[in-house]
């Protein structure tokens, strides 16, 4: 066994993948499968809400899969080079020594993985222990930010957006800008109260290899809230149902077409406090996934694992009336009312 797959090997048996991850600032690190699978939440400065965007396979192997991300694949070396060395696929062997040190460094072994190092003495240790604990236990809030933020950016409608048929009113009412400074469209954040928590820029090229399709230009945690949530709570309360997506913009074609029981979680996941901020307007609220085109059911199901006490439902379009990764609405309201009527199905 050479020394790459012993230190794989050590990870397994040690069962402290977690300490890693942690140290290569992964965030909501959660084991699921009987804990085959580890995901995770890609580290802040990715700007990912996605709290299952990382996936690590526990096998010989330690697979590793980042979601929507194309220049990455590999194992747990590769992991580490993406990452902690800002490596990409053409890059990441050339990191692999790095990448096997910064192992080797976190576990306190030697280059072949079995001999104890001295450890690295971390006397905040107790601090992060007590700090973890408090945070599982607490809610912290995304604190509100000034509306004059708003003022930085122009008050201008992005063409690319009306030509979909998103109408200039739905721009208006959810208050869409443009930051002439990064070309991005603004998309601002709100709580539940309607307070202004941050800003998301959303790059409009059909070519999203120079940039970041999505990129937060006030940071926030997107995972707290849900958009359009502060606008549709009340229709949300007296239907007792609720359609799910994945992007903002579906939230506005709804709007335009009379469909106002919608919110969006900026993600392909939904976190608990998303699940509770439905719940808190109504009990037995009734949900309907309706995810982008792509979505195998099992997936929708995975998702839907947060909603314990809901009637969940979710829209999957086995009559392949959208294209590849469309949302249900985009293709009009009356393929979305067909949708919603033939394609509907219950999955808890």
């Amino acid at each position: 066994m050479n020394d790459l797959a012993s230190i794989k090997l050590m990870i397994l048996e040690n069962n402290n993948i977690e300490l890693l991850l942690e140290e290569m600032g992964m965030e909501n690190i959660s084991f699921e499968q009987g804990g085959s699978l580890v995901t995770c939440r890609l580290p802040e400065r990715f700007n990912s809400t996605n709290n299952r965007a990382v996936q690590i396979r526990m096998n010989e192997y330690l697979n590793c899969y980042i979601r929507n991300r194309s220049d990455f694949k590999g194992d747990i070396y590769s992991l580490v080079s993406y990452i902690v060395f800002d490596a990409r696929e053409e890059d990441i062997t050339k990191t692999l020594s790095r990448a096997k040190s910064f192992i080797c460094e976190v576990y306190g072994i030697d280059a072949k993985g079995v001999k104890k190092l001295s450890q690295r003495t971390d006397y905040a240790k107790r601090l992060k222990a007590l700090a973890n604990k408090a945070n599982k236990n607490t809610f912290i809030p995304n604190t509100p930010i000034p509306e004059s933020r708003l003022d930085m950016y122009l008050d201008l409608y992005p063409d690319v957006w009306v030509s979909e048929g998103i109408s200039r009113t739905a721009l208006d009412f959810f208050d869409v800008r443009i930051d002439m400074e990064t070309g991005r469209i603004v998309i601002p954040i709100r709580n539940s109260k309607g307070q202004l928590v941050g800003t998301k820029g959303r790059g409009h090229y059909l070519n999203y290899d120079s940039q970041m399709k999505y990129f937060y230009l006030d940071k926030v945690d997107a995972s707290k809230e849900l958009y359009g949530f502060w606008e549709s709570k009340k229709h949300i309360k007296k239907k007792k149902q609720v359609y799910i997506f994945e992007g903002e913009k579906s939230v506005m074609k709804c709007f335009d077409n009379r469909v106002f029981n919608v919110v969006a979680v900026g993600s392909s996941s939904i976190s608990d406090r998303q699940v509770k901020l439905i719940n808190s307007l109504e009990e037995d609220i009734q949900v309907i996934i309706a995810f982008d085109k792509g979505k195998t059911p099992e997936e929708i199901k995975k998702v839907a694992e947060v909603f314990k006490d809901n009637e969940v439902y979710a829209i999957i379009d086995t009559l392949d009336l959208l294209p590849d990764k469309d949302s249900p609405i985009d293709c009009g309201i009356s393929v979305f009312k067909e949708l919603v009527k033939n394609c509907c199905f219950a999955i808890n």
